[in-house]
């Protein structure tokens, strides 16, 4: 189990990732609960059920790779042959500044460096890069009492480039860095490789493509229950509140 204590705009609230279900006592906190193995109703909590993908790093390196789908493995190879390396990336301003230019080329909310908790311990990032030039990073919760390390962003500057060599590099970079950090993972004693939802069958073009790029790694696909609390719904509606009113100014 994971605890991330964190702060916004002055409210103090927590997430809590792993656990088998809420603490009662937590009832009256703002805090989250998230992928928890129970399913029972809690007090004081919302429960939803969350579908993730898990790949086994307990198999062998080959045996993973093998369990891919055909056009996986085949651009992790090609990936693999062209050179492509993977490193880790210890400085947080450098995923940050990776990502940040990744979001505005999909609309998407800027990151900070409070998002990223306890960085180089429970929190790491891994990057694909092409001699100097990074092409996709992913960042990870890592929990080594469970076992687990689990994607949390996944980046690449896809839109930027508009010849598809170079699009066709960064695709291949990023199914490389999901294969190589499966390594790296399993190096280092983790079991699970949580890719972090599997939201297949979704109304959103978006999230059904993605799910479908996941499918790809193989792995078997789990169901877990994320709660939040009352308390932690009041402070979202008040943040919300807050932030349309900053923008009407």
């Amino acid at each position: 189990m994971l605890i991330f204590r964190k702060r916004k705009n002055g409210f103090s609230y927590s997430h809590i990732w792993f656990a088998e279900k809420p603490r009662p006592i937590d009832a009256t906190k703002a805090c989250a609960y998230l992928q928890c193995n129970g399913a029972e109703s809690v007090a004081g909590f919302v429960k939803s059920r969350f579908r993730t993908k898990i790949v086994d790093l307990s198999l062998p390196a080959e045996d993973i790779l093998h369990n891919m789908n055909e056009s996986t493995a085949y651009k992790i190879r090609r990936a693999q042959r062209s050179g492509m390396a993977v490193t880790a990336v210890p400085e947080i301003d450098s995923f940050l500044d990776f990502y940040n230019a990744f979001a505005e080329t999909k609309g998407r909310d800027r990151l900070s460096a409070t998002e990223l908790d306890n960085w180089g311990t429970d929190t790491v990032a891994l990057a694909s890069v092409r001699g100097d030039e990074p092409l996709a990073m992913h960042s990870y919760i890592v929990d080594h009492n469970v076992s687990r390390a689990r994607l949390l962003h996944s980046a690449s500057l896809f839109r930027r480039h508009g010849d598809s060599s170079t699009r066709s590099d960064i695709s291949r970079a990023n199914c490389c860095l999901h294969f190589e950090a499966m390594l790296h993972f399993k190096r280092l004693g983790i079991r699970d490789y949580d890719l972090g939802g599997f939201a297949s069958g979704s109304p959103s073009r978006e999230l059904a493509q993605i799910a479908q790029f996941k499918a790809g790694f193989g792995g078997r696909e789990v169901e877990e229950t994320s709660y939040v609390s009352f308390a932690m719904l009041m402070l979202q509606a008040t943040l919300r509140i807050k932030r349309r009113t900053m923008r009407g100014r």
